[in-house]
């Protein structure tokens, strides 16, 4: 009974309506202009009829043509948009219905759209509408004329016409007015920036509910440290609950700041709307957010995805610290081709970071085939957008004739470049051509200057590659404490080679008790790094018991580290410890696979011990065959005793054939 009540109101209801409609139509054909323009506005909307913006506009331009402001200014609004992807939507209903009944869909096109289905925008159009109605008085569209020549929207920028129509519709208290004139005087556009006289007009069209303002008002008392805090904080909420994303950032930021966990919550609840409304500073934010974990723990994959969405955006520095993730393979899988793409897509948009690690990329052929002159040609981009640190690449390149003829004068040019700006490599690069004498007019003492320059600066390279060069100067008395301080320096700033140097240094110079100390010292801190060659010295300094306790346990720990780092002198040295039970249970197999990993990389002695072992037949099986083989290498390498050996294995097989 309801349902068929409910069914009758709506059928008189939309009976009721186009029969209202009929009666406007019969009116507006005679000449009605405010019939016109109801009509125009119906159409619009939709109400009691199919929204059809091309009849809507029909009906509005005979309106606006009568001189009905109202109709001139919606209309405006109506071309400004066009059909706003309504024609689109018809096309596919009209392309659907033509496949099944070619002929009634043409009816019924005609018949709902009588005036087409598109409705194309038209700019310059709309700008002439909205301006005749303005000019008749009508503040909506005073305000909305003086947005238009603001933004260049149908006509040049002129800010005079902006202000001029901004005046006209804010003196009658027009929100929209008041905040694109307060814009104006705000940010010095078109006239010297007041930002006292724009405050009373932002604080009018805030009070009206316009969320622009509100946050241009939020921004202005914040900036300037004198007004209410709570007073601008609640402008800018207001903004934020209004779905303004610059002013959700905005208060997310002051939200973080507070270092509170419900501030942190707020920030990242706020951010996540901006950024999902397509606010990219927001994105960023939330990505810098994510990755610095303020407060939590870092989550790099969200932060990845942020930076991400952001890159996609178009904000080239995420592109960039994207392509950097990538190429880590930090929140994100690691792939360098992809890395490539991403550097690209920033150093296209003039990014020098990103031209630089483009060039990089390319000229050492990561993640995309090697290319030396696109690689030249990207480093000479980074150099023209003021990135010095390409100058000393662009320079290397000319200097070893990679993606151009080997030129050394265009290398000194270009590091001497790079070195007036305070490049510190190119100082380096630039004073190893002239101690080396590869630069034309090459002078060592210029060479030497240029490096103290450098490591003056504190550049560590510089520093230790000074230590070498003092070390290769005489009299050596008065050039090692020279070197020694600038290695020292170097290693102290974490140099593991530096170290390493150092440690090889002082266990050469003697010095007793202190100079063992200190050399176990150094070996120790490089062998902490990592350095394999280290942990052969240390253990060294272990079995012979200098600078350290004798210990061959340890010592037989440090040679495995070495061993397994490939230093064939650690592989033979633990062979023999092994051998032998010195530090460690005697194991001959293990022995054996050390003397062979040796031998394989050439060493003599452990040839010359492996032939003996083979050949002995005593603690392994005998294999004369294998024991020549490896005193002939030995003796290919004039290794000592290595001939006599071959001649005794060659003896032994012959008394026991």
């Amino acid at each position: 009974m309801l349902t068929r009540l409910l069914g009758r109101v709506a059928s008189t209801a939309a009976s009721r309506a186009h029969r209202a409609v009929r009666r406007l139509i019969r009116q507006a054909e005679r000449g009605d202009s405010d019939a016109c323009r109801r009509l125009g506005v119906i159409y619009v909307r939709g109400d009691g009829v199919l929204s059809n913006p091309a009849t809507a506009a029909r009906w509005l331009t005979a309106a606006a043509e009568a001189g009905d402001s109202e109709a001139a200014y919606q209309l405006g609004g109506l071309l400004l948009q066009g059909d706003a992807g309504q024609a689109e939507v018809a096309g596919r209903w009209f392309d659907a219905a033509s496949r099944a009944d070619a002929a009634s869909a043409r009816r019924n096109r005609d018949l709902l759209y009588p005036d087409g289905i598109a409705l194309p925008a038209d700019i310059a159009a709309a700008h002439r509408w909205i301006g005749m109605a303005a000019a008749a008085g009508h503040i909506a569209a005073q305000a909305q004329y003086g947005r238009l020549w603001a933004q260049g929207i149908g006509c040049e920028r002129s800010y005079g016409e902006a202000r001029r129509w901004y005046e006209r519709a804010a003196a009658e208290g027009v929100a929209a007015a008041e905040l694109g004139l307060g814009a104006l005087l705000l940010h010095g556009l078109g006239c010297e920036a007041d930002p006292e006289a724009a405050r009373p007009l932002l604080n009018r069209a805030a009070l009206q509910g316009e969320p622009t303002a509100a946050y241009l008002l939020a921004t202005l008392m914040l900036d300037d440290g004198s007004s209410d805090g709570m007073a601008a904080i609640g402008h800018l909420r207001a903004a934020a609950a209004a779905g303004l994303p610059a002013a959700q950032h905005r208060l997310a930021q002051i939200r973080l700041a507070s270092g509170t966990p419900d501030g942190r919550i707020e920030a990242e609840n706020l951010l996540r709307t901006a950024a999902k409304a397509g606010s990219v500073p927001a994105m960023v934010a939330l990505a810098e957010h994510n990755s610095r974990g303020q407060g939590v723990a870092p989550n790099l994959d969200e932060a990845a995805r942020w930076y991400r969405r952001a890159a996609e955006s178009g904000d080239t520095d995420a592109q960039f610290i994207y392509a950097g993730l990538v190429a880590r393979g930090e929140g994100t899988p690691k792939i360098d081709r992809e890395a490539v793409r991403w550097f690209r897509r920033a150093a296209e948009a003039g990014h020098s970071a990103a031209a630089f690690n483009l060039a990089v990329f390319l000229r050492d052929g990561v993640g995309v085939p090697a290319d030396d002159e696109e690689a030249l040609a990207w480093f000479g981009r980074a150099a023209a957008d003021g990135l010095d640190l390409a100058l000393a690449q662009i320079g290397d390149m000319h200097l070893m004739g990679r993606g151009t003829e080997a030129d050394p004068h265009a290398a000194v040019r270009w590091f001497e470049a790079a070195a007036r700006r305070g490049r510190p490599e190119a100082k380096v690069a630039l004073a190893l051509m002239h101690i080396e004498g590869r630069a034309p007019d090459a002078d060592g003492a210029r060479g030497r200057a240029l490096l103290e320059e450098a490591a003056a600066d504190g550049h560590v390279p510089a520093q230790k590659r000074l230590g070498h060069v003092h070390l290769g100067l005489h009299p050596l008395e008065e050039h090692l404490p020279i070197a020694l301080d600038w290695l020292r320096a170097a290693a102290e700033a974490g140099d593991v080679e530096a170290m390493f140097d150092l440690g090889r240094i002082l266990v050469d110079l003697g010095g007793g008790e202190q100079g063992a100390n200190s050399a176990a010292g150094w070996f120790e801190r490089a062998a902490e790094a990592g350095h394999a060659e280290a942990h052969f010295h240390l253990a060294v300094l272990h079995c012979q018991g200098q600078g350290v306790r004798r210990d061959l346990g340890r010592a037989v720990e440090l040679y495995r580290v070495a061993a397994e780092g490939d230093v064939v002198i650690a592989q033979y040295n633990l062979a023999v410890m092994t051998m032998d039970g010195q530090g460690t249970p005697a194991d001959v197999s293990e022995a054996l696979s050390w003397f062979e990993r040796a031998a394989a990389s050439g060493m003599g002695q452990a040839q010359i011990a492996l032939a003996e072992l083979l050949a002995g037949g005593l603690q392994i099986e005998r294999d004369l065959v294998l024991a020549r083989r490896w005193a002939e290498a030995a003796a290919a390498a004039g290794h000592l005793g290595a001939s006599e050996l071959v001649e005794q294995i060659t003896q032994l097989d012959r008394d026991t054939a």
